[in-house]
């Protein structure tokens, strides 16, 4: 109908995502699907947005505001929007590991990251919540391990705060896992929608892990602050 509105644009086809207050421009919220039977979420996929401030529809088409703030006039009733990306993509690479012959298979965990995020101003909010990726084994760099998962970034209104959790299967089936404090390469990143986050040196130990009680939560990434655990790794 004739008016002036405001336009949102998104992708509705990503099984890791679903949306609340569709009933207002300020309210469209998407959010990461929780894994199922865990703490932790699922993948979201690549989401994209695109907004316009304004837009007028006139009995003669239709008129609306650019990127660059400037009014354009479609007869044809044709607006022009520009999609961004509203996921974030994240890689982590360890490089130069040791002690791969022990490894079964491994996981990293990243947490302190969005649950969702408002469209409109494409800023991520919530409780800083966790997500979990398989990672692999680099053919062409045999000391490579390697993962990628897509979620939001970090929380608005929270202090950056991201750690990286290594959990490894041995082959002896014992699960270990290594806490590393990331918030600096995660703030720093070049293009924050699309962060690599690499780690050099981690060693996998091979015998028993001695108690940490402190935690040692840090950059150290030897073979030093192992925990182990007694859980079993989901795929």
């Amino acid at each position: 109908p004739i008016g002036v509105y405001r336009f949102l644009a998104v992708n509705n086809d990503l099984p890791g995502v679903v949306f609340s207050g569709q009933d207002a421009y300020d309210s469209l919220t998407a959010h990461a699907r929780n894994r199922g039977g865990s703490e932790t979420l699922s993948p979201t996929g690549m989401l994209y947005g695109a907004s316009v401030e304004w837009v007028e529809v006139t009995p003669c088409g239709i008129a609306y505001t650019t990127q660059e703030g400037l009014v354009k006039e479609c007869r044809q009733g044709l607006m022009r929007c520009y999609p961004d990306s509203l996921s974030c993509v994240y890689n982590v690479v360890f490089s130069n590991c040791k002690g791969l012959e022990n490894m079964r298979s491994s996981i990293a965990i990243i947490d302190g990251i969005a649950p969702y995020e408002i469209v409109a101003p494409a800023i991520p909010e919530g409780e800083p919540s966790a997500t979990a990726m398989q990672l692999y084994r680099i053919e062409t760099s045999p000391n490579t391990l390697a993962g990628t998962t897509t979620t939001f970034g970090i929380p608005a209104y929270h202090k950056p705060e991201v750690r990286l959790t290594l959990q490894v299967e041995r082959t002896d089936g014992t699960i270990v896992t290594k806490i590393i404090d990331v918030t600096d390469q995660v703030i720093n990143s070049i293009n924050p929608r699309d962060v690599l986050i690499i780690i050099n040196g981690i060693e996998i130990p091979d015998g028993e892990i001695p108690d940490n009680p402190d935690g040692d939560v840090g950059i150290d990434v030897g073979v030093d602050g192992w925990e182990s655990i007694e859980i079993e790794i989901g795929t």
